[in-house]
Parts: C-alpha cells; structure tokens; sequence
C-alpha cells in the first residue's frame, strides 16, 4: 500500500471555511506531556481504489535522537463509512455504524447544507 503523507495540519476538527491549514514542521513535545493535534494526510495516488471497507493503518514517527522510524500507532481505518468522497467532512471512526447515527450523520450534514445553497 502506498503511504499517506503529512499534508497538513488544522485548527480543530471542524474548521471554518476561512479557515487555512499550517503546513506539516517539525515540532517538539516535552516529556510526559500530550499534545493535540489534528492532522491531515494524503498522497496524489494512492495506487489502488479507495474502497468502502477496513484499512489497517500505522502512524510512524521519527525521534530526534534516532535514526530509524518507528511505529507510534496502529489503528483501524473505516472507510465504509465515506458516503461523500468530493467534500471535506469528519466521520466517525467507532466499530460500529449505531454510534453517533452511523452513516446517517454524515449524510444529514451534507442534505443540510446542500439544501441551504443559493
């Protein structure tokens, strides 16, 4: 599977339209402290389809005082849940469809605001 790269950051995980995203930097993290961060990533071709189903995913980092890369994080993508591929919109990333209304809400979000467009 190709990588995903670090496009990006934004303010919050909904920004308004006004709103611009920062450039991916390097940046430092204190010991013992957590830091919260909303990142966006992407790649121009993924190689492949981007499927309605489960990807396994990974988060690698690079440490300062290291030479290699490591795997910080492993998780479970649910892309069956995509229902609109050409807007900018959150989902839920939770097992199951019946948390937060599943499908529904990102559905209802994108009804709602297409009905109030001029």
């Amino acid at each position: 599977m190709a990588p995903l790269y670090w496009v990006g950051t934004q303010s919050n995980i909904r920004p308004k339209s006004d709103e611009s995203h920062d450039f991916p930097a390097v940046f430092a993290v204190a010991g013992r402290t957590a830091w919260q961060l909303f990142a966006e990533f992407g790649t121009p071709s993924l190689g492949f389809p981007f499927e309605a189903r489960e990807y396994r995913m990974a988060i690698e980092v690079k440490f300062g005082h290291k030479e290699k890369w490591a795997t910080m994080l492993r998780f479970s993508l649910r892309a069956g849940k995509v229902v609109e591929r050409t807007s900018y919109i959150t989902y839920d990333n939770a097992p199951t469809d019946n948390v937060n209304g599943g499908n529904e809400a990102p559905r209802a979000a994108i009804n709602s605001r297409t009905a109030h467009r001029p």
